[in-house]
């Protein structure tokens, strides 16, 4: 961020940032040694319900993509840092926190110890890689414009699609 002017503080997005920035972030995360694990919805296929209550359908998501890892891993603890913006589901149902521990633990049996941390994402350069690794993917889907996902790509552990090519008024 120091390189191209970003101050501290000033949250890196890709939707505001130019070309060279964002290839310059992909390239960097592209070099480390992090695993992306990714789920992509296929919003107009996901039906009307859960689109109506975006909180449950981001749950339901989120666990699809994290319990399976937390489960290969298998570590004592883990912690989990999240957007601060992930907020308690309609209605008064479980928070994001309650339901992911209660999938965890209750559902697949696998206790481990998991601290989740709500960070405001201006604050966490981790937060601010993710959102240029889904911007990438999503210039990739919806432009087919793939150089920035290229740069990427090699650092990709898991990739999974929900509601793909399902129908709209079906229930899911």
């Amino acid at each position: 961020k120091e390189r191209f002017g970003i101050p501290q503080g000033i949250e890196a997005k890709a939707a505001d940032s130019d070309i060279h920035f964002r290839r310059a972030m992909l390239h960097a995360i592209g070099r480390s040694q992090v695993e992306i694990h990714i789920i992509t919805v296929y919003k107009t296929h996901v039906h009307k319900k859960l689109r109506e209550n975006t909180n449950i359908l981001y749950n339901y998501a989120a666990s699809l993509l994290l319990l399976p890892f937390l489960k290969a891993k298998a570590a004592e603890a883990v912690t989990l840092v999240v957007d601060q913006r992930i907020i308690r589901v309609p209605g008064g149902k479980l928070p994001f926190d309650d339901y992911i521990k209660t999938e965890l633990w209750g559902t697949h049996g696998v206790f481990t110890d998991l601290r989740i941390h709500h960070v405001d994402s201006r604050q966490s350069y981790g937060l601010q890689a993710a959102d240029f690794v889904t911007n990438a993917l999503f210039r990739a889907r919806e432009r087919g414009d793939w150089s920035l996902w290229n740069l990427i790509r090699d650092r990709v552990a898991i990739s999974r699609k929900l509601f793909e090519g399902e129908e709209t008024e079906q229930p899911t």
